[in-house]
């Protein structure tokens, strides 16, 4: 798990994450704190969603506090949208690096998982494929 944050939205702002309020995402995304409770339990929550949903690579899971605080699934996003100033997953993976090594990181996973359900003896799955197409591994 990259991180958690937080949409902190205002009362002009729309209750669901509109294209309105992703145009003022800088301003309204917050990282939450690896000490901070309410983000814990939200973690929890999405990590057993993204398990349950069989999710893998990269994706962002939303979950919603209820009148309770208990924070419940809302949705998935698989693959979230990686673009920056638009997008809270550039803001949560500082640790990765740079954008660029942050969707290296994203595709290499998606490519393991690709090559990994190849039969042995593939061509495809040995890059025997790609170099006698001329595509560079």
């Amino acid at each position: 798990m990259l991180g958690v944050g937080e949409i902190v939205a205002d009362d002009s702002a729309s209750h669901v994450c509109s294209f309105t309020t992703k145009a003022r995402l800088p301003e309204l995304f917050h990282p939450c704190s690896a000490h901070d409770r309410e983000a814990n339990r939200a973690a929890a929550t999405a990590l057993a969603a993204w398990r349950l949903l069989g999710g893998r690579d990269a994706g962002r899971i939303d979950p919603r506090a209820d009148e309770h605080g208990v924070p419940q699934f809302l949705e998935a996003n698989s693959p979230p949208g990686p673009r920056p100033g638009y997008s809270c997953l550039v803001d949560l993976a500082p640790e990765v690096g740079t954008y660029r090594d942050l969707i290296a990181a994203i595709v290499h996973s998606a490519l393991s998982h690709r090559r990994a359900r190849r039969a042995p003896g593939d061509p495809a799955r040995s890059g025997e494929l790609r170099h006698s197409q001329g595509i560079p591994t």
